[in-house]
């Protein structure tokens, strides 16, 4: 990563917070609770019902939905990334022209092992997604050169539909390494991952959904989509997660849909 993406940071504090992003996703058979396959938009893990405010300014109750929506806009199938997750948030793969997870650790294996021998109807989804053929995980740590260095190489399609809903990283208990510090301390590092993230995304009908990290205050966020806006030539929303179950401590959980 360059010096500028970590002025902000010493290297050891960078280290902590990749050692503390990596760590309840490295063991066998454990990954981030946010992150699988969830049946239903009911249920209050899934992407559909987080961000269910956001999906609703495109008449959808899911991401399955919405993927539909921009291809007949497109008048082709959507390339789609899920950032920092396993790409298992849509159950009809087969209607993107590329379905991409970029993750530091690839769980597919996990689920599969753990999902094989069991035929009732979330097993026999999990199976479906994990082995579209569209579909493809890059293992990646984003906080280091070498994962967007690996990303780059990948060649993924630009995104139409990029989604970064990470929970835990972004959450005041992992958004930084240590509970002392002062969050103002790592808003250069998230502004950083942004602006690579943006490269991913087709600027021309390409939609993000992505969650707020917890340094951020809402006057914050405010003029960052303000300043995204004018120069990206964009038009993003702000949206707060109304359950209670996303809210750790006193932070309440946002995150913003943008459409280019």
């Amino acid at each position: 990563m360059e010096k500028s993406d970590i002025e902000h940071l010493t290297t050891s504090r960078l280290t902590s917070l990749r050692e503390k992003w990596s760590k309840p996703d490295s063991r066998s058979g454990h990954t981030w609770d946010f992150d699988g396959v969830y049946h239903g938009i009911e249920y209050w893990k899934s992407y559909d019902h987080e961000m269910r405010g956001g999906l609703k300014v495109f008449g959808c109750k899911s991401f399955d939905d919405l993927v539909i929506v921009l291809g007949n806009k497109l008048d082709r199938k959507p390339n789609v990334i899920d950032l920092m997750g396993g790409a298992y948030f849509l159950k009809n793969p087969e209607n993107t022209n590329s379905f991409t997870g970029i993750r530091v650790h690839d769980k597919d294996s996990d689920f599969f092992s753990f999902n094989e021998e069991i035929d009732d109807e979330l097993s026999v989804l999990t199976k479906k997604i994990i082995s579209a053929p569209n579909r493809r995980i890059i293992e990646a740590d984003i906080l280091t050169v070498k994962g967007w260095n690996d990303i780059e190489k990948a060649e993924i399609p630009k995104a139409d539909l990029l989604v970064c809903r990470p929970v835990g990283p972004f959450d005041v208990r992992h958004a930084m390494t240590d509970g002392f510090d002062k969050s103002g301390g790592y808003v250069g590092l998230y502004l950083a991952l942004f602006k690579r993230m943006l490269k991913l995304v087709n600027k021309e009908g390409g939609v993000i959904f992505t969650e707020i990290p917890d340094v951020y205050n809402t006057k914050e966020i405010n003029k960052f989509l303000k300043d995204l806006d004018e120069k990206e030539n964009s038009r993003s929303r702000l949206f707060t997660v109304p359950d209670k179950d996303y809210h750790w401590g006193r932070v309440k959980r946002k995150y913003v849909v943008t459409q280019f």
